[in-house]
Formats: structure tokens, C-alpha cells, sequence
């Protein structure tokens, strides 16, 4: 699924998740997160996941790409 995303909002989009991610650590005493940007465009975040279940129990696996 695509979200449509305009670089020139970047900033917006970043200062907006960067509040509501203090607001949801906030109960839980978190320490300060640290907050870095990615080039504005042609970037892209992937990881590899394996789901499986073995004798009624469900494991997960996430990998580097």
C-alpha cells in the first residue's frame, strides 16, 4: 500500500510523529528519543520478516534486507 507523501511537508511530518511518539512514551517514563531525519526523497526503509508456528507455538524472525 502506497501513502502518498510530498517532501516538501518533510519537516511537518517529522516534527508531527516526533510529538505523538513523546505523547504515547510519555506514561511510561521514557528517556528523550532520539530524532533523525532521512533525505527528503528516494529513500527507502525495508526488512525481511519469516512468521512461522511449530508445535502450536508462533514464532517471528526480522532481518536486514
Amino acid at each position: 500500500m502506497s501513502v502518498p507523501f510530498d517532501p516538501a511537508s518533510y519537516d511537518r511530518q517529522l516534527e508531527e510523529k516526533t510529538v505523538r511518539l513523546r505523547e504515547l512514551l510519555a506514561p511510561f517514563d521514557a528517556p528523550e528519543p532520539q530524532v533523525f531525519d532521512s533525505p527528503r526523497e528516494h529513500y527507502r526503509l525495508r526488512a525481511e520478516f519469516r512468521l512461522w508456528r511449530e508445535d502450536q507455538k508462533r514464532y517471528y524472525a526480522m532481518f536486514a534486507p
